[in-house]
């Protein structure tokens, strides 16, 4: 279980177990003095962190060692890495940024006109698929940061499945793993 910890003394990402009276190793406990984890990410050996000051925090999956910290420029606010981690999106309120996580050398940078609510890599990691608050898709080339294809979530501001016209532009949404789905509150 991955908990944020709101106390003044306790600021950071803490990893919980059992009750202490059952188990009483720590597993890890990352704590960021100057900032709020806001973020988290997982790949197959990379594990990132991004926090309330801008910066993300990449570690080594295996020995919880850091391995670099990069700066996004903004709190952050989405995390996601591409299938082999070779790639790392990082999204705040205003940009979305691709980076080489192992050197932490950012790619490209978009600046954006909407809050971004969820995003996935598809297509063996060539797209990025962008849920926005605007409620439209956006599909963007990864390796060149093009967006390439833009699709109205609700049409016409309608939603047939509920039979009423939408008021809120989503707040949340989810891609299933394989993206071909796409949940939004």
């Amino acid at each position: 279980i991955i908990a944020k910890t709101y106390s003044a003394r306790q600021r950071g990402l803490l990893v919980k177990g059992l009750k202490a009276h059952a188990w009483d190793d720590c597993l890890a406990r990352i704590d960021f003095h100057s900032a709020q984890a806001t973020a988290v990410a997982h790949g197959e050996r990379l594990f990132a962190v991004g926090l309330s000051n801008g910066k993300f925090h990449l570690y080594d999956s295996v020995s919880l060692q850091e391995i670099r910290i990069a700066n996004h420029g903004e709190r952050v606010k989405i995390l996601r890495f591409s299938s082999d981690d070779k790639l790392l999106v990082s999204n705040g309120l205003r940009h979305v940024r691709l980076w080489n996580p192992m050197s932490c050398t950012q790619i490209w940078s978009l600046t954006t006109s909407y809050q971004t609510v969820a995003l996935m890599f598809t297509a063996n990691d060539e797209l990025i698929n962008i849920a926005c608050g605007d409620n439209l898709l956006r599909t963007i080339k990864a390796f060149e940061g093009a967006e390439i294809n833009c699709v109205n979530l609700i049409e016409n501001g309608h939603d047939d499945f509920l039979g009423r016209r939408t008021h809120q532009p989503p707040s949340l949404a989810v891609f299933s793993n394989d993206c071909n789905m796409l949940a939004i509150n």
